[in-house]
């Protein structure tokens, strides 16, 4: 009887298994099955690269382009540089297929990370993270510095705990000059680390506060060249209100986040208040002290607390892990099956959102076309494009000078102006462009399907070069 009941549970555990692999595998299907990258930062990513690479062996990054200076940290290019020489692939098939293999590295990861609390957590854990929303918008947008920062944190989180405090210094470094959202998000939770310290032990050591000061020092050299851009300029909006639908950066809105993630965060919650009624007088696990950081964080909208819903979402998926464990070994049945079907309720949800959103923002006619433009245009050209969604991708497969809304030193109009231009009609926008100094004026515009509605009637100064039924491609008189 007992072999009997001892083989069922293998069948069930067995199929469980399976189903997580087929459905890891169509979640990762989709993103190498497609010629065409998935999210928006590719674009970005790509043309950054390109002008590195034309660069090489000397980069000055004071020299670099406005919109890099204030976008991607000084060994961000670098790192990534030195992976694809290091993979001898090609930049697109390096944009293609980094993102998930970056992502199955931090898998394998955080499962050596938390085995040193037990198997079954650590299996948890990167069954959460690999079925959690968040970590999969992440991937989907193709967030490779953010990856990279959750690498750097996670594994500067392990040597503090190992106490490993050279090797700490390195991986430190290359955290504040890789990903400096993902360093400010690590400075703020070591202070509040620091502090908790203290108070619980009335002593303070300076053994791992010198790597951390070592490592910031030897960051702000790097960044000398582009520090004004970098550091100087992002001060000043570090604090602001907490409203609830104001955003910051490209992701999910504290609200979105909190309906998306409800399950995982209900499991956090209710693990610290297990944790609590059991372990109050023992010492804060650090993973605490960053969980509530991170909420602290993203509630009073520090720099780019969106963006910061990724590092949250992490501690977030710890100890939701730590709640499902507990709730799979306890001897109460009700508690374990409830523990159960929770998570099943999330993976549907899951599979749902997947399903619905696993597929490039463009089509392949819109794609081909746009990597078809440098080969029919001057080299100096300019384009326009009034959406933000193709801005991304001329940038880096039109490989040229791009005017669009709000895309740092590309963008050559207020938002005034924009709003203007979208609800004009064509001899409008004929004399907006005809205003415009040369130096912004574009010698060509981009339309596509996923830019808002333009009307251009009465557009003389507009004519077709390339068109379907899902982009049109005008130059400019």
């Amino acid at each position: 009887m007992q072999f009997m009941r001892w083989n069922k549970w293998s069948w069930l555990i067995s199929a469980f298994i399976v189903f997580l692999i087929v459905l890891v595998g169509i979640r990762f299907w989709s993103y190498f099955s497609f010629s065409i990258p998935l999210g928006y930062d590719h674009g970005m990513y790509r043309a950054f690269f390109m002008i590195l690479q034309d660069q090489l062996p000397y980069i000055d990054f004071s020299h670099l382009p406005a919109w890099i200076q204030a976008t991607y940290e000084p060994f961000s290019g670098l790192f990534s540089l030195a992976s694809l020489r290091g993979l001898w692939v090609s930049v697109d098939m390096f944009l293609l297929r980094w993102v998930g293999i970056l992502h199955l590295l931090i898998s394998v990861f955080i499962y050596l990370l938390l085995r040193k609390y037990n198997r079954t957590t650590a299996i948890i854990w990167v069954v959460l993270y690999l079925t959690s929303i968040i970590q999969y918008q992440v991937f989907w947008w193709g967030y490779i510095k953010q990856m990279m920062g959750v690498l750097f944190i996670l594994t500067a989180y392990y040597l503090l705990e190992k106490k490993s405090y050279r090797l700490l210094l390195p991986i430190l470094i290359w955290l504040f000059t890789v990903n400096r959202a993902g360093g400010i998000f690590f400075l703020i939770s070591f202070v509040v680390y620091k502090i908790v310290v203290w108070i619980q032990e009335k002593s303070w050591t300076w053994k791992d506060v010198w790597p951390v000061i070592l490592a910031w020092v030897f960051s702000i050299i790097i960044y000398r060249p582009v520090l004004n851009q970098q550091i100087f300029s992002l001060l000043w909006p570090m604090f602001g209100h907490a409203f609830i639908w104001e955003q910051s950066g490209t992701f999910f809105g504290k609200a979105q986040y909190a309906l998306y993630n409800c399950i995982y965060i209900g499991l956090s919650i209710w693990w610290l208040i297990v944790w609590r009624k059991k372990s109050f007088h023992k010492k804060i696990p650090l993973e605490v002290i960053w969980f509530v950081v991170g909420i602290v964080r993203v509630w009073l909208q520090l720099f780019f607390y969106n963006r910061m819903l990724g590092y949250l979402d992490i501690f977030v998926v710890i100890l939701a892990a730590y709640g499902l464990s507990y709730l799979l070994v306890s001897r109460n049945n009700l508690w374990k099956y409830l523990g159960i079907w929770i998570y099943i309720l999330q993976l549907l949800f899951f599979v749902w959102h997947v399903q619905r959103t696993s597929f490039p923002l463009i089509v392949d006619t819109e794609w081909e076309s746009i990597r078809q433009i440098p080969t029919i245009i001057p080299v100096d050209a300019k384009i326009m494009v009034t959406g933000r969604k193709y801005s991304a991708f001329l940038m880096g497969y039109a490989s040229h000078h791009i005017i669009a809304p709000g895309l740092f030193d590309l963008d050559a109009w207020t938002q005034e102006q924009w709003n203007t231009w979208h609800f004009g009609d064509g001899a409008l926008k004929c004399q907006l462009l005809k205003a415009m100094d040369t130096t912004h004026r574009p010698n060509y515009l981009w339309i596509g399907s996923l830019q808002p509605f333009e009307q251009l009637s009465w557009a003389t100064c507009l004519q077709k070069i390339l068109w379907d039924a899902t982009y049109w491609f005008y130059i400019v008189h």
